[in-house]
């Protein structure tokens, strides 16, 4: 595709508004690792809620956090569960609240010894809103079941790791885009230890201060960014730690208007305690597949 073809697609209302998409879809993907990995802290699920939560399911209606936690606490011991995120569409309405809605997949582990899953497809129509952090958080939460069905001879697949890395990644993806281009949310995100270089023509980054720097500086240098991430590939390589390798689709506008597109690979080392909010960067490579170009009308 040509860079004019292109420009057409391109539309800076959805460059500009792109941190949302990312900030809305980590808090989605958080949503699950609940369910889905028994050391998830209650604590960071609730993080998740404003006070006034109204979450609408099948199974009834709950109105409050405090309601919320006391359902959680009764709630007897799940099987083994898995959440696919099919699709989502992202809007923003009055007041910076955000309109998430999510196609979604749940399985669960029903008879191991004979693999049979219980599936559900689910329908999520969710409301965010933002209180001085730049993760908003849910005010209302309603999921409709579609279908539901046992699957036979199909082994359990867990997805807490996919998601758990996906919303590491839209964090960080918020953190760069959002306007405020503050570097103390990166602290959140770093493992003690980390090395991380953006360039092949540049050196790494190895302390908090250059990270900073490097917001403060080039990241600024943008009137705004978007990244697109798609075919995530990842492994679990110690425990407790993966590697995982994705593609961005990169927009960014520059101070004088003009648009420019890259695409690259990215290499990410991450370690994950599962206690905390999000897992941690312990390295990142990336390689520029089509450098950065001028998109022309």
């Amino acid at each position: 595709m040509s860079k004019a073809l292109r420009k057409d697609r391109i539309s800076e209302d959805d460059i500009r508004q792109s941190y949302f998409r990312h900030a809305a879809n980590a808090q989605l993907l958080r949503w699950y690792q609940f369910d889905e990995n028994p050391v998830a802290s209650i604590k960071n699920q609730l993080d998740l809620l404003t006070d006034e939560i109204v979450i609408k399911s099948p199974s009834g209606r709950i109105c409050g956090k405090e309601q919320y936690l006391s359902a959680m606490n009764q709630r007897p011991s799940i099987p083994l569960n898995a959440h696919r995120v099919k699709n989502t569409a992202l809007k923003v309405v009055e007041n910076n609240a955000l309109s998430l809605s999510a196609d979604i997949t749940y399985s669960e582990e029903i008879d191991s010894r004979n693999s049979q899953l219980h599936t559900q497809h689910l329908t999520y129509q969710t409301t965010l809103v933002y209180n001085e952090t730049i993760l908003p958080r849910f005010k209302s939460i309603s999921i409709s079941e579609a279908s539901t069905a046992i699957v036979k001879n199909q082994q359990f697949e867990c997805t807490y790791s996919s998601n758990r890395l996906k919303s590491l990644v839209h964090y960080l993806m918020a953190i760069v885009e959002h306007p405020g281009r503050d570097p103390e949310y990166l602290r959140e995100i770093l493992a003690p230890k980390f090395d991380i270089r953006l360039s092949e023509a540049k050196g790494n980054y190895t302390s908090f201060e250059e990270l900073a720097g490097w917001m403060t500086g080039p990241v600024a240098c943008m009137s705004a960014t978007r990244h697109i991430a798609h075919s995530m590939r990842s492994k679990q390589v110690d425990e407790n730690e993966y590697e995982m390798s994705l593609l961005f689709d990169w927009d960014g506008i520059r101070l004088d208007g003009a648009i420019l597109t890259a695409k690259t690979r990215h290499t990410w080392r991450v370690v994950d305690d599962p206690s905390e909010r999000f897992a941690r960067i312990k390295k990142i490579r990336v390689r520029y597949l089509e450098p950065y170009e001028l998109v022309t009308t």
